[in-house]
């Protein structure tokens, strides 16, 4: 009978009837206090209600009731970590991929973490697993490059961007992290020529100006979206574009018929 009650408030949960939910899972915990999977999902419904302390507590007794209930750890770090206490969420994030090495969210959270409380050496470490875990996703990737640019690894950071940008083309952060590092490197030109270069059509309106924003240093008015002809990949301005390098930049863009690949860190 809990295991349907069970799915029932799970099911609550995924349409956003929180309320309901809650109603359920107490009905459980008056028979069975020492359910952790109601706990657990107890613990959800309370942070997506906006209590972030109530849920961390009730996640806290979920795992002391089933010590060896990931999804609890990782529901616990979240709590945590939405109460400002990110060592602490680190804490839950590794008891779950000890206990779980193959799960990948997990591992994503963990390094997201460890970013957070600067401790990028082992930011990498975490999502060089998570990469090996699933390397048909961005967020390992994306991850890794943030850590790399806290080693001040600039090679490394962007060629892990670049295998971002090969699973997802138009990814806004991997774009506006790698305008951030040729921006440090002082690469404005070729910052703006492959940050463009990324953006196959229909290209996003939203990431081009966000793009745009970040990579502008002085450089007068910014050019309004591109539209990109079939052939060759040749980009056109559908504006005059008034820039203090304006000629060397069309240029760069004009021949730009592929993005350079960054060379893999040694």
């Amino acid at each position: 009978m809990s295991a349907q009650a069970l799915q029932r408030a799970a099911q609550l949960l995924q349409r956003g009837a929180i309320d309901d939910a809650r109603s359920v899972l107490v009905q459980i915990l008056n028979d069975e206090p020492s359910n952790a999977d109601a706990l657990n999902l107890l613990g959800i419904a309370l942070a997506q209600g906006g209590d972030g302390a109530s849920a961390a507590e009730t996640l806290a007794r979920a795992v002391e009731a089933n010590p060896d209930h990931v999804s609890a750890h990782v529901n616990l770090g979240n709590a945590l970590r939405t109460l400002g206490r990110p060592a602490k969420a680190a804490g839950q994030y590794r008891r779950a991929v000890t206990l779980r090495p193959d799960a990948f969210a997990a591992h994503c959270q963990l390094g997201s973490v460890l970013l957070e409380l600067q401790r990028f050496g082992e930011a990498a470490d975490t999502f060089n697993k998570a990469a090996r875990l699933r390397p048909d996703h961005p967020a390992a990737y994306l991850g890794r490059a943030r850590a790399a640019r806290g080693l001040q690894n600039g090679p490394a950071a962007l060629y892990d961007i670049d295998n971002v940008l090969k699973l997802d083309p138009a990814n806004v952060e991997a774009l506006v992290l790698r305008a951030a590092l040729f921006r440090g490197m002082g690469r404005r030109e070729e910052r703006w020529r492959l940050a463009i270069a990324r953006l196959k059509p229909p290209l996003r309106i939203g990431a081009c100006t966000t793009i745009a924003a970040s990579c502008s240093t002085n450089w007068g008015v910014l050019p309004r979206p591109y539209r990109v002809s079939n052939a060759r990949w040749r980009f056109i301005p559908r504006t005059q574009m008034r820039f203090k390098t304006s000629g060397r930049l069309l240029s760069h863009l004009r021949a730009a018929t592929m993005r350079s690949k960054p060379s893999p860190p040694h």
